[in-house]
């Protein structure tokens, strides 16, 4: 979503309405590219063709020439906000040298407002992986009410050539250039709090807080359910300016339900319609919505809000749409740098009711997520700082227990707060203890620190310290990814050397390192496979290594061949695999088809309901599978992709897997804006073994634990490389330890 939709807000004023150039015969004299044409994908090349065309004198040839992005991809951006119910992009391709796993296609994504996806669709042409002449090819997906940029495009995945010419546009079947514009949703056209909402207070008491936690629950349950707001009638941010002054003002019960019944009257009455609700035994999780009744509540608010929800709304949703994804539409007004005490509650609100309705492990916070609410409403009232509030909302949003969860952009005050500047060695928390593990710049390695240091001081300051100083706003769904991110934290800072007392064997030595910029950190130092140099490679004449992170779907097939009749097969995800390679993988070493994982998806009809999603299997390749023994290698820096891929290749009939918990965050990120130009993310599918059993702050358990140690760093073991080995190499029984 970012970076796809920052680039189309750049293009947006260089195109028209309609998409022209579609045959690229016009061309920038600047770049080369054809006229309103851009090409993504290191390790692509894209380039007019004069040769090879299908009509007029040009045709636009995309190539693939070395390893690098995982496709090359050549698009063009057009305001898009027309009424009609179907988009469809046409045109010619042809190919030459495609590879058995290359693929190439088309591709329209739809883009709202605030740049979040409104709808996708994309296609694999399999007639293109043999070398064709030209044929025409189309794509159709849904248009969307709150649609307002699309982005259309053709892409290459994988060695080979494609070319492409005279593309059309087309809605509901006819030229763009006879659609009729939508008007803007009323959403957009409110612009009374643009400049922000007027409020300024730092201080509440008690009953203001539970009048402002009320409030939240409310604003956040009408969000969701009133069909109004669903729509896009209603800017429900600026319906929370309008409201949260009589809510501060009611001094008695009966005034604040009163103040929020007019939230309520304020929107257009909603009559009870027939709501889809799913299947009972499709539900995974259902909101737990009994607050509603309260006796705080008042019987007349409780009437007025079951009400909504007999109606609630059922259509494409203005703020959240999406499947089995949310996507959530949301202004993060940027320009605030300190956003005043109604957008900071405006932050709370929001998060807040984000994580109530849309959150599948909601029931797995360590607290309530009623009093985290109650808790932060003077907190985010009170920070009334850069630092403060961001340093408020990262506290808020690591609370979830989620690895996925965390300020993820750094603002600068935040930025600051941690270090702008980083010190180029690697830190792991082994045995209670700081300890080097490797380095992240040529500097380092001849600075005299060496892996297995243990790190004792910082600039004369306990270790201890800066740990407890970081630990607040550290993130993770287990200790030990709590750990993990706490090291990549650690030795950052500010001033351009640090001073680090460290400590080897019995001896203690202080020595000061340079700090730099992170574009200048080597990480290709550290996230490097255990043996060889790229992504398998023989350890011995009857044992294979595989580093996920550099497996691309195109080194699959060769790696079979020059595996496929050893002994024993480690397959390392300690790493973030670097390709999608799960399936083609599965396919090698699983001989039946099997259900590795189960899923949960937000159910929109629904808000705060998960469903259980078709399982999923991988496997299934008969007596042409791999027949030895298989080693998966995982540990608390395996995350999300590597935890789901772990899931399926530890089901090959002779496998085990070694090493330590894995990060307990697997499942697909989900993305929130938040006022002030924040942006987070949050595990936004439930992911369970096929027993149904939690990997959600839990991680995957390996069969056999083994964790690096001091003495094995300082004399250059891979500790989890070697016990996977061991057992490789002997006649241990295949069965799991576990």
């Amino acid at each position: 979503m970012s970076a796809v939709w920052m680039i189309s807000v750049l293009l947006v004023a260089l195109t028209g309405a309609v998409p022209d150039n579609m045959g690229f015969e016009l061309m920038d004299d600047e770049d080369l590219m054809p006229l309103n044409w851009i090409l993504e994908g290191q390790g692509y090349s894209g380039c007019s063709d004069s040769v090879v065309v299908f009509s007029g004198d040009r045709s636009f040839r995309l190539e693939y020439i070395e390893p690098g992005s995982y496709y090359g991809y050549v698009s063009q951006y057009i305001p898009f906000a027309y009424q009609g119910d179907s988009i469809t992009l046409s045109g010619y391709l042809r190919s030459r040298d495609m590879g058995d796993k290359s693929y190439a296609g088309l591709s329209l994504d739809l883009y709202d407002a605030q740049g979040d996806a409104a709808c996708t669709e994309y296609m694999y042409l399999e007639e293109l992986q043999s070398d064709t002449g030209w044929q025409q090819f189309e794509i159709t997906m849904e248009n969307n009410i709150f649609g307002d940029t699309l982005e259309l495009g053709v892409y290459l995945m994988g060695p080979g050539t494609i070319w492409i010419d005279d593309l059309e546009l087309l809605l509901d079947g006819k030229s763009v250039s006879e659609a009729v514009e939508r008007g803007l949703p009323r959403a957009q056209l409110d612009h009374e709090f643009d400049s922000g909402s007027g409020l300024e207070f730092t201080e509440v008491d008690d009953f203001q807080i539970e009048s402002l936690v009320l409030l939240g629950k409310v604003w956040a349950f009408l969000k969701y359910h009133h069909p109004q707001i669903g729509r896009g009638d209603v800017n429900w941010d600026y319906s929370l300016m309008r409201i949260l002054p009589s809510v501060l003002e009611a001094s008695t019960e009966s005034e604040r339900q009163q103040a929020l019944l007019d939230l309520v009257n304020n929107l257009e009455p909603v009559i009870a319609a027939e709501c889809h609700m799913p299947a009972p035994e499709d539900i995974r999780l259902n909101p737990d919505l009994c607050w509603i009744d309260a006796s705080e509540v008042g019987s007349s608010l409780t009437s007025a809000l079951w009400s909504v929800y007999k109606g609630r709304y059922q259509e494409t949703h203005y703020y959240v749409r999406g499947t089995p994804y949310s996507t959530f539409s949301e202004c993060e007004y940027e320009e605030m740098d300190i956003p005043d005490t109604g957008f900071r509650l405006l932050a709370l609100y929001r998060y807040w009711g984000i994580i109530e309705y849309f959150f599948p492990y909601l029931y797995a916070i360590d607290r309530d997520w009623d009093d985290v609410l109650r808790t932060y409403i003077p907190v985010l009232i009170a920070a009334d700082t850069p630092l403060s509030y961001q340093l408020a909302l990262q506290k808020l949003i690591v609370s979830i227990g989620d690895s996925h969860a965390s300020i993820w952009n750094e603002p600068d005050a935040l930025r600051e707060f941690i270090g702008n500047l980083f010190t180029p060695l690697c830190l792991a928390y082994i045995e209670e203890q700081w300890v080097v593990t490797g380095y992240m710049h040529e500097s380092a390695v001849t600075s005299g620190i060496e892996p297995g240091d243990v790190i004792v001081a910082i600039d004369g300051h306990p270790v201890a310290y800066r740990e407890n100083e970081l630990n607040p706003y550290a993130h993770g769904s287990t200790e030990s990814s709590l750990y993990e991110y706490l090291g990549h934290k650690m030795l950052r800072g500010n001033v351009e050397t640090v001073a680090l007392t460290v400590q080897r064997g019995d001896d203690t030595q202080i020595l000061t390192m340079p700090r730099m910029e992170k574009e200048d950190l080597d990480r290709g130092m550290i996230n490097r496979p255990a043996a060889g140099n790229g992504s398998y490679t023989l350890l011995d004449d009857e044992t294979g290594y595989v580093y996920a992170a550099l497996l691309s779907k195109n080194d699959v097939e060769a790696m079979k061949e020059e595996f496929r009749h050893l002994n024993g097969l480690v397959l390392d995800l300690r790493d973030y695999p670097g390709d999608n390679v799960v399936y083609d993988v599965a396919d090698f070493i699983l001989p039946e088809e099997a259900v590795f994982a189960l899923i949960t998806s937000a159910d929109h009809s629904n808000p705060g309901t998960f469903i259980w999603e078709e399982p999923l299997y991988a496997g299934g390749s008969g007596s042409s599978a791999y027949e030895g023994k298989v080693a998966v290698l995982i540990d608390e820096g395996s995350v999300s992709n590597a935890e789901f891929t772990a899931m399926a290749w530890r089901l090959a009939p002779r496998a085990r897997v070694f090493g330590s918990p894995s990060a307990g965050a697997d499942g697909n990120i989900t993305h929130v804006s938040l006022p002030g130009g924040v942006n987070t993310f949050f595990t936004g599918l439930g992911v369970y073994n096929p027993d149904g059993s939690e990997t959600q702050r839990v991680g995957i358990i390996p069969d056999v634990e083994e964790r690096p140690t001091i003495e094995g760093l300082q004399a250059g073991r891979d500790e989890v490389l070697e016990a996977a080995l061991e057992w490789l190499h002997s006649s241990e029984s295949d069965q799991p330890a576990n």
